[in-house]
């Protein structure tokens, strides 16, 4: 997958989602429910400001986070990757790949939890415009269960692309 194309979706997903979040603020009321008990009736509070700053958190910098790190630390520290038959996949002349797989990870998962945080956040939106908040549990686990099914299906990616070494392939990096 390209890694560039990646990084633009990646980009605009967060600025959107960033964007989203901000715009409306003003809309927003001056106290909001943001937490709810099972029935949907709200439970805790947070101020508009203290709100918008936490949500920004959850969609703007957790994504940055991953893909920060995911990109980073193999990059840096390829010893602690925790990926079936590390040796293999990281000597030498498969490294730059296994790094570009693992960046092309990180983005699609960042862009995931992006997207399902302005989806969260339109919800807030949505339940918090009306008189007496009260969430719509079906829709929020609607949009749980969507969102842990694509990242399940970015973790199997993954764990297949590592699974195992060609036939005859050594665990060990090459030149030992």
């Amino acid at each position: 997958m390209n890694v560039t194309w990646l990084r633009m979706v990646f980009i605009v997903s967060i600025a959107a989602a960033g964007a989203f979040i901000v715009w409306g603020g003003d809309d927003l009321p001056a106290v909001m429910a943001t937490q709810f008990g099972a029935a949907g009736a709200p439970v805790s509070w947070m101020s508009r400001g203290g709100y918008q700053v936490f949500m920004l958190g959850l969609a703007v910098g957790i994504p940055i986070l991953i893909v920060a790190l995911v990109t980073w630390l193999p990059g840096r520290f390829p010893n602690l990757v925790n990926v079936p038959n590390r040796g293999y996949w990281f000597a030498p002349e498969r490294r730059d790949a296994s790094l570009a797989y693992l960046q092309s990870f990180a983005l699609i998962l960042g862009t995931l939890m992006a997207a399902f945080m302005a989806g969260t956040h339109w919800l807030l939106v949505r339940t918090n415009a009306t008189g007496s908040p009260q969430l719509d549990t079906g829709l929020l686990v609607t949009m749980l269960a969507l969102f842990i099914l694509a990242e399940s299906v970015c973790v199997i990616a993954l764990v297949r692309r590592f699974r195992r070494p060609p036939a005859g392939a050594t665990d060990r990096p090459a030149g030992r």
